[in-house]
């Protein structure tokens, strides 16, 4: 049966601290992450573009047409569709 070894983890913390004060991606890697997670970004903010909208008209178009362009309705106004 193999040995088993405790450690403290604030020891293990300042091991993997102490590594990566010493690591450094090289400038060109850097960029092609920074290229890649903005990208993503991007596509994020489109499709939240794209829900905002798609949400918005799916309300507009279940409003009742006397409340018009109100976007709030009061308690009295509403209505329960199951």
């Amino acid at each position: 049966m193999p040995r088993v070894v405790a450690l403290r983890v604030d020891a293990v913390a300042a091991g993997v601290e102490d590594f990566y004060q010493s690591f450094q991606l090289k400038p060109e890697r850097a960029a092609e992450i920074r290229e890649g997670v903005l990208a993503e970004l991007e596509t994020e903010r489109d499709q939240a573009a794209h829900d905002h909208a798609r949400a918005t008209h799916r309300l507009a178009s279940l409003r009742p047409p006397e409340l018009g362009s109100r976007s709030q309705l009061r308690l009295s106004q509403a209505v329960l569709i199951s």
